[in-house]
């Protein structure tokens, strides 16, 4: 039994993502009006400031999954909350519902991801600041459409993600070692200006 509380105790983060990952796809089907919006937004807000603590992000295989599963869930039920009124699910390949610039967006973070893993043969990928402001801009444009809104984050998102995915990848190919918190690529700039 004390295994398996010091199992918990050790990867709660990663037990609470998982959790609230579950929760997104339950209470889809139940669109209570206002409310069921309001619940949605409140509790990926909740979760979006958790992860933009440092010490919240993934240091482990199990934590990086359950992040992974954790925004995977979120965006895709705000995405299928959509569907009615965008008709993704109109094309003749039903994969296509990822709309511009959410499928780009895809592909640039999924490329990151598969040359980070092919480098350090590891799941999780190096933070930065650019990639946390990313995600709180990623998070703004879901909860605009969400809302049904007019307004949109898309393109700024879409910016912001090829800066990232640059940034990330100059850090892959610069570091030896798997990095789990880079606070950005010019960070020996800083280092140099305060040992002068």
């Amino acid at each position: 039994m004390s295994k398996i509380n010091s199992h918990i105790v050790s990867h709660w983060k990663a037990y609470l993502r998982f959790l609230v990952a579950a929760i997104f796809p339950t209470i889809l089907p139940y669109k209570f009006s206002g409310m069921y919006t309001l619940l949605i937004l409140c509790i990926a807000f909740l979760m979006l400031i958790f992860e933009l603590f440092r010490q919240n992000y993934p240091k482990n295989q199990i934590e990086a999954f359950a992040y992974y599963t954790l925004w995977i869930s979120v965006f895709l039920c705000i995405i299928l909350h959509q569907q009615p009124q965008y008709n993704y699910f109109d094309y003749e390949f039903s994969l296509l519902f990822l709309h511009y610039p959410i499928k780009e967006i895809l592909i640039l973070k999924l490329s990151v991801f598969v040359i980070s893993l092919m480098r350090y043969k590891s799941i999780l990928v190096t933070s930065t600041i650019l990639s946390k402001l990313w995600l709180v801009i990623m998070f703004a444009h879901f909860s605009i459409l969400f809302l049904n809104s007019t307004y949109s984050f898309g393109i700024s998102a879409y910016y912001l993600a090829m800066i990232t995915a640059i940034e990330t990848i100059l850090i892959i190919f610069s570091e030896e070692k798997l990095l789990v918190y880079k606070s950005s690529i010019f960070d020996f700039l800083w280092k140099k200006t305060n040992q002068k």
